[in-house]
């Protein structure tokens, strides 16, 4: 199946255009691109060797069109994407109808003669280093758009500062009327359970390769999973910082995150914290971190200091075997300690890279059982580029530590090393 679907990969790469070749001097001119993401998985993520590991192959296909209008003032974008895990229609006649509006949306340019767009539709939301909000652009085949609005400002003159500030809808508060019968305006039978994320994030560069962003955004799910309390009230704010020093011989990231508010009854004081530091000598990067996402220990029943991250692309930091992909439920509202070592090696003379990162993963608060260590992760990823496009073979081991090994986490008989592998291509054309 892998020889199969690397041949498949690579006949898709020699027809892949750059987007260079599809530019036209032509500012309104129509245009279009596309991306193929497909992978194949072998799965033994199950700790145990009881059951054998499962196949299967993943697949994403997105084509996109934009159009401008007077001089790009005005800006027409929709994307349309199709999701699947190959066979899973179970014959070969057969509509999943699973094509869907991945994004679309106006966006008016330029405005008052400014570097400032307005944006409405649905788009997706990337900033920072993407631990809080991200699209999954390179994992993840189904992604993350939101619907709403966006208005951001540009000034390259005040230290290259962005800031967007948006509003988005996850769940409306209330349903559509298409007719305007007055009888279906009547005083609602439940509460209303809205969701939505609202919020403003900036960055700005005070040296040519340091960026900070800071940023706050509000978070609210009016549904009441307990009767009189919202089950999410929530503020973030944070202050993160990446930087090169030494003409890029080193790099380092810190994010300081914290949240508070409510979610269900509870209060809520949560926190994040990142420290990364690397060295980058000749065609090597080396170095490490630290990761602090806070938990609540079990005794405490009356508040959660348990750092959420729902929008965030949590597969890559927390390693690739995604035990910790929604967190804090992954974690059973433990939080996540994470200490990593990562190595990196770009061929000189091929377009390759071959990386190794080892995480050691600990809760941050210790279990009712007394345990608090998930185990050690250890990821290995070959990539070959071509252009934009992506080639990547990983291999990944688990060895479960007492958390993950007890019957807290995946129940008895779980605790032996679990292991996965992939082979994946990213094509853009």
């Amino acid at each position: 199946m892998l020889k199969r679907l690397l041949f498949t990969a690579l006949c898709l790469s020699n027809l892949a255009i750059s987007p260079a070749q599809a530019q036209t001097e032509d500012p309104d001119a129509w245009k279009f691109n596309g991306q193929v993401l497909i992978r194949g998985e072998m799965d033994g993520r199950d700790f145990t060797q009881a059951t054998p590991p499962i196949f299967f192959t993943v697949m994403r296909t997105r084509l996109a069109l934009s159009k401008g209008l007077f001089n790009r003032k005005i800006e027409l974008f929709a994307q349309l994407q199709d999701s699947r895990t190959l066979g899973e229609a179970e014959n070969t006649i057969f509509n999943l109808k699973n094509i869907d509006l991945y994004q679309g949306f106006l966006q008016f340019n330029q405005l008052f003669e400014q570097d400032l767009a307005f944006q409405v539709g649905r788009f997706e939301l990337e900033y920072g280093n993407t631990r809080l909000f991200s699209p999954l652009p390179g994992w993840n085949y189904l992604g993350q758009a939101f619907d709403g609005a966006r208005l951001k400002y540009r000034r390259s003159d005040w230290f290259d500062l962005h800031t967007d500030l948006f509003a988005t809808v996850i769940k409306p508060t209330s349903n559509a009327i298409r007719n305007p019968n007055p009888t279906a305006y009547t005083v609602p039978a439940t509460p209303d359970e809205g969701r939505g994320v609202y919020g403003l994030w900036s960055s700005a560069r005070f040296a040519p390769e340091a960026k900070v962003d800071a940023f706050a955004y509000y978070e609210q799910d009016r549904k009441q999973t307990t009767p009189g309390a919202w089950d999410v009230n929530r503020w973030t704010i944070g202050l993160n910082h990446q930087g090169k020093y030494l003409d890029g011989l080193v790099s380092s990231a810190v994010d300081l995150d914290g949240q508070f508010g409510s979610v269900g009854n509870k209060s809520l004081a949560a926190y994040l914290l990142s420290l990364q530091a690397y060295i980058h000598p000749g065609d090597f990067k080396i170095g490490g971190g630290f990761d602090m996402v806070s938990g609540t220990a079990p005794s405490n029943t009356t508040a959660s200091t348990s750092f959420d991250q729902g929008f965030g692309n949590n597969h890559a930091f927390y390693g690739f075997m995604d035990y910790f992909l929604n967190i804090p439920r992954n974690t059973k509202g433990l939080g996540l300690n994470d200490a990593y070592l990562k190595a990196a090696w770009q061929s000189p003379d091929l377009p390759v890279e071959v990386a190794l990162d080892l995480h050691h993963l600990m809760a941050n608060q210790t279990a009712s059982n007394n345990q608090s260590v998930f185990g050690q992760e250890a990821d290995l990823t070959v990539t070959y580029k071509q252009g934009n496009n992506r080639y990547i073979w990983g291999l990944s081991g688990f060895l479960p530590g007492g958390l993950f090994s007890s019957d807290l986490f995946f129940g008895t008989n779980r605790n032996q090393p679990a292991y996965w592998s992939y082979l994946m291509a990213i094509v853009n054309f």
